[in-house]
């Protein structure tokens, strides 16, 4: 079966997961990530099945990485804990906004946003870091290994790291070059997809009652 095929079946994998484990998965924050499941199959599908123009293409992309951007900043907003982080946070934000919509609106190739897919991708990491470094400041769980926030902040994390130098590499490849490593974006993509379906497994953690007192969390 072709890799593209399996990165297809695999955007099914967590909105299914998501449905069969409801009652796991009421918080806000995992219905952001359950929108973003559902968009990203969306767009995997009418790029993958139909005829679309280069111009077309481009504007599905760009909106895409600019939903995609917005959806986990939200995320990661629901689930800092530090003011200091969330104005990060925002001035990343507004940085990433400013880049894409001039992208949007000035690229004249209509090929790929490889810029704004680049800036995402560095911020995204960038927030994921700042949420590890957030729980071993001041830990909440016994076991962080157990929560829904750790895998899916590690299906974020290894997405994003996966296609990093893919899109900046993008602008420069020709259409061959492009159809030659653009599985490593469907490898990245199965990868998500199979870690946001533990997390939306998992059961909702407690947090850890002695960390509560000891940290005033």
């Amino acid at each position: 079966m072709s890799i593209y095929y399996l990165h297809i079946i695999s955007d099914f994998l967590p909105i299914i997961v998501f449905l069969l484990f409801f009652n796991r998965n009421m918080l806000k924050q995992l219905w952001v990530v359950f929108i973003y499941s559902i968009c990203s199959c969306i767009i995997d599908i009418v790029i993958r099945y139909t005829h679309l123009s280069h111009t077309a293409y481009f504007y599905s992309i760009s909106f895409f990485t600019i939903l995609e951007y917005s959806l986990f900043s939200i995320y990661f907003h629901f689930n800092y804990k530090s003011n200091a982080t969330k104005k990060l946070l925002i001035i990343g934000s507004t940085t990433f906004f400013i880049i894409a919509i001039y992208n949007l609106f000035f690229d004249l190739s209509h090929r790929f946003d490889s810029l704004p897919a680049s800036v995402e991708s560095i911020l995204i990491i960038s927030y994921s870091i700042f949420y590890f470094y957030e729980q071993l400041k001041t830990p909440e769980y016994t076991f962080i290994y157990s929560t829904k926030t750790f895998w899916i902040v590690i299906a974020i994390l290894l997405y994003l790291a996966g296609t990093f130098i893919l899109f900046i590499s993008t602008a420069y490849m020709t259409e061959k070059e492009q159809s030659m490593y653009w599985p490593i974006n469907s490898f990245a993509n199965i990868t998500k997809n199979i870690l946001l379906s533990v997390a939306f497994i998992l059961k909702i953690q407690q947090k850890n009652k002695i960390f509560q007192h000891i940290y005033n969390i």
